[in-house]
């Protein structure tokens, strides 16, 4: 989750696109799901068996679904390994069966309304009820769309079981006023740009290195464009990749404890700057024509564009990389075709970083996580949490143990985000290891991305907001006008213009914090934040940074 404010610092222009949308295609928590409608330990295979203590309602979408039938176990190993684990689990728990219940648990509204109505399934990705927004989601859980967790949280001793890289994100990121309101899924380190390392070698150009920067993007992209094959293809929200790399998100948002909302939006004092990075990147797109683009297009159109060598780079996360490799349309398609080895043919590197050394929130790791119906009881409460720990931990270890047994690939037991589990103790069960899968190279850059260290966040200093702001649809329409129209733009003037519209909208939203509570907090908000570039991105603080903190925030903190 990024911020509980406004886009802040750590919410990315982008929002959560990418993990939505893969986490979607690929099902969450590893679950790997069938038909089905009722299922308990004396009756694996339909309705019926012996009366139970405990029901828990699930939807075939996931995060658990019911058991696979016979049929499509037999079709696919994976469903066998998912109905063998599970097993193994109801054995323990005779008590417990499963209904099938049909929501969609993908979708924000049908989920909320089942929620509300009290026929929402026992667990569902809890990022879909804020609709990926980290704001939304706080907001929701402070409603009452998720059962409090704390204590389940703490009787299981799950933090301590998180990996190293996963326990930082997740206490200070997902508490919400000192509790939890889900549990951990699965972990990675976010996005980064997918290229073609065999053509960026016979071409000569520039290989991707950490600490590079836009303009060393559209330089390689440039250079890869030929004919109709482009050098990158981005998602609509492509051009705001390049502008939050030079901290936009952060500069741009003022805390005003003296209006109702508590902040507003500042483009104006730097909006020549601002006009010529988004100039910049309108020239990437227009000028060089090295990049495909289309205001239809999403994380898998990009993919599959790269895929199809009809561009050199996409921007994608992590686990982008690591699809299934048994698929006609993933990176290993791709290096199939060419008859050559994936590493010799597809990179991964992080994010760019700003030209003032500046790095964007995209770079750092990242959670998604379950959450639980707030309509259940003690019991069922108790059962569903324990399902949950169980298939990220001893579950998890059984179902790919079982995979490499059948298939004896590495890249089927390593595949999306499972060369970063997010418990630590789940790799020592587990045959061969990450770089085994997908080479030690790949694997020493996403450890080195795992490595950042969290940006301030205010969740960490200010008390969660009970509603949802102002909503970020003037920037976004902004941008989508700066990426898709041709021609003259007067960008200062469009900056000013979104600026009126977001601070008019503010005065409509009333903040649930008290302004001495959020003036305290917001203190020491920046004050982290002070700290954290001084340390990690001395160029940035030293030419933008301090500057406009002693300019802009201590005034406006002190007024």
């Amino acid at each position: 989750m990024g911020e509980s404010g406004p886009e802040s610092a750590a919410t990315s222009w982008s929002g959560f696109t990418s993990r939505r949308n893969f986490l979607k295609a690929v099902g969450a928590a590893g679950a790997l799901l069938g038909g089905g409608a009722v299922l308990s330990a004396c009756n694996s295979d339909g309705p019926g068996g012996s009366s139970s203590d405990v029901t828990l309602n699930v939807s075939a979408d996931g995060p658990y679904g019911p058991m696979p039938t016979k049929k499509e176990q037999k079709a696919s190993i994976g469903s066998l390994a998912y109905a063998e684990s599970l097993q193994a689990w109801l054995k323990k728990n005779p008590g417990v069966q499963f209904k099938k219940v049909s929501v969609n648990v993908w979708d924000q509204e049908a989920i909320t309304t089942a929620l509300t109505g009290g026929t929402a399934p026992a667990a569902f990705v809890s990022n879909v009820i804020g609709s990926w927004d980290a704001a939304g989601i706080r907001s929701a859980f402070l409603q009452g769309l998720a059962a409090d967790v704390t204590e389940h949280v703490d009787e299981s001793k799950l933090l301590p079981r998180l990996a190293d890289y996963a326990r930082p994100i997740w206490e200070k990121i997902w508490t919400v006023n000192g509790s939890y309101y889900a549990a951990p899924s699965s972990y990675n380190v976010g996005v980064g740009i997918h290229y073609r390392k065999d053509l960026v070698n016979e071409l000569g150009l520039k290989m991707p290195a950490p600490g590079w920067t836009w303009a060393d993007v559209r330089e390689l992209a440039k250079g890869m464009t030929e004919g109709k094959r482009k050098g990158i293809a981005l998602q609509s929200w492509g051009l705001q990749g390049g502008v939050s790399a030079e901290g936009l998100g952060l500069l741009s948002e003022i805390p005003a404890p003296e209006t109702p909302w508590n902040w507003t939006w500042d483009y104006s004092s730097n909006v020549d700057h601002w006009a010529r990075i988004i100039g910049e990147m309108r020239d990437m797109r227009f000028e060089d024509e090295s990049v495909m683009a289309d205001v239809t297009f999403g994380d898998g159109e990009i993919w599959n564009a790269f895929v199809r060598g009809d561009a050199c780079m996409h921007m994608n996360t992590v686990v982008f990389y690591t699809a299934e490799p048994t698929a006609d349309t993933t990176h290993m398609a791709l290096a199939k075709k060419l008859d050559k080895p994936l590493e010799d043919v597809v990179g991964w590197a992080p994010p760019p970083t700003g030209r003032n050394g500046y790095r964007p929130d995209l770079s750092q790791g990242q959670i998604d996580a379950v959450s639980f119906s707030p309509d259940l009881d003690d019991d069922e409460l108790s059962a569903i949490f324990d399902l949950h720990v169980y298939m990220i931990g001893e579950g998890f270890v059984k179902q790919k143990n079982m995979l490499y047994e059948e298939t004896n690939d590495l890249k089927q037991v390593y595949n999306f985000d499972k060369i970063t589990p997010v418990l630590k103790d789940t790799l020592d069960g587990m045959p061969g290891s990450p770089e085994e899968a997908w080479g030690t190279e790949f694997m020493e850059a996403v450890r080195a991305a795992g490595d950042h260290e969290l940006m301030p966040n205010t969740a960490w200093y200010i008390p969660v907001e009970e509603q949802v702001g102002p909503t970020s649809e003037a920037v976004d329409d902004a941008f989508s006008k700066w990426w898709y129209e041709r021609g003259d733009v007067d960008i200062a003037a469009d900056l000013l213009r979104t600026e009126s519209v977001r601070n008019t909208q503010a005065k409509s939203f009333t903040s649930s914090i008290a302004d001495e509570e959020f003036t305290a907090g917001a203190r020491k908000y920046y004050e982290a934040h002070d700290a954290f570039w001084q340390q990690n991105a001395p160029e940035f603080y030293d030419g933008v940074f301090r500057s406009w903190y002693e300019q802009k925030i201590r005034p406006a903190l002190d007024a």
